[in-house]
């Protein structure tokens, strides 16, 4: 990543019962790192993702295991507006979030 793109990785942790989720997020050569407890979920973490207020843009990693997906910068704003455009609407939030899952859950191109 450059020195001025954000880089995000997002690490789960454990086994599916004790699940630590982690984020750590490079932006002009500065690492923040927060960390997510075990009883949150990729429901609580992608949400603050897409959010506006985070700030956060392209180019977004996932790591799992020993397995790193990513995401085009077209298909995360897609996911972000699409999880914007649903929140007013409590009734859409899950199936946003399930959209923003299987988004993530692909090999990026080689």
């Amino acid at each position: 990543a450059g020195k001025n793109n954000p880089l995000v990785v997002v690490t789960r942790l454990g086994d599916p019962r004790n699940q630590k989720i982690g984020m750590t997020l490079w932006q002009n050569g500065v690492v923040h790192e927060m960390h997510y407890s075990s009883d949150l979920s990729w429901d609580d973490v992608l949400p603050a993702l897409a959010s506006r207020k985070t700030g956060i843009s392209m180019p977004l990693f996932i790591q799992e295991g020993n397995l790193w997906w990513g995401l085009t910068e077209e298909e995360f704003e897609n996911m972000a507006i699409n999880w914007r455009s649903n929140q007013r609407e409590s009734g859409q939030l899950h199936q946003s979030s399930m959209s923003m899952k299987n988004a993530i859950y692909r090999r990026p191109a080689e």
